[in-house]
């Protein structure tokens, strides 16, 4: 599965784990797995800790350095107030970001849908909303920095944005591949069959 070399201190999100967040690669040593090279990576994630996981199996890539992240990070020990307010709305900014494996135009419309999919299970459960905040910004503790009336706000806000990508896209993977589109609709949860319905209601 690995497409490239992992190195020591390099930040990476597992795809298959996103609600793990972002994670810090704290070891990394070269393997063979079927006579294939691969790596064994121990990486301290935000939201799950410390894992070793080998990229024979763990699908990985870095992870998203944009400049409300490194903001967030550059921040994150100041006391001065002007700081903690742009880490806010830095943080604000990330929670509204649709994941770019959903939205990338180098991806196949059916890809796409899978992944705009599976953003919606952070909706079905009450530990999603902390989850889906991890994930968005890179901060170990959402709640350090806003309450949790303040994350459901972000978090329905962030709904009506993925609702509107997958307005866009769901005619177009449907033109695509509509059997695609069934075997998607298949595995998706309670939240995203209820978007599907909303969408197809808005058309």
């Amino acid at each position: 599965m690995q497409s490239r070399t992992f190195a020591k201190g390099e930040s990476v999100i597992h795809t298959g784990k996103p609600e793990w967040g972002p994670g810090d690669i704290v070891s990394a040593e070269g393997q063979l797995h079927e006579g294939k090279p691969c790596q064994r990576l121990t990486i301290r994630f935000a939201r799950a800790g410390l894992k070793t996981i080998s990229t024979a199996f763990a699908d990985l890539k870095p992870a998203e350095d944009s400049m409300s992240r490194q903001i967030i990070k550059a921040s994150e020990e100041s006391t001065d107030p002007l700081d903690k307010t742009m880490r806010r709305r830095a943080a604000e900014e990330s929670l509204q970001k649709v994941p770019e494996d959903a939205i990338d135009p180098f991806r196949t419309p059916i890809q796409r849908l899978q992944s705009m999919l599976k953003i919606y299970k952070w909706m079905d459960s009450p530990a999603g909303v902390l989850e889906w905040a991890t994930t968005q910004t890179g901060l170990g503790d959402p709640m350090s920095m806003f309450n949790r009336h303040e994350l459901e706000q972000q978090l329905d806000k962030f709904r009506i944005g993925v609702d509107n990508h997958l307005k866009k896209l769901l005619p177009v993977a449907r033109k695509a591949d509509a059997g695609g589109v069934q075997k998607a609709l298949l595995t998706a949860g309670p939240s995203a069959k209820a978007a599907l319905r909303r969408v197809d209601t808005m058309r």
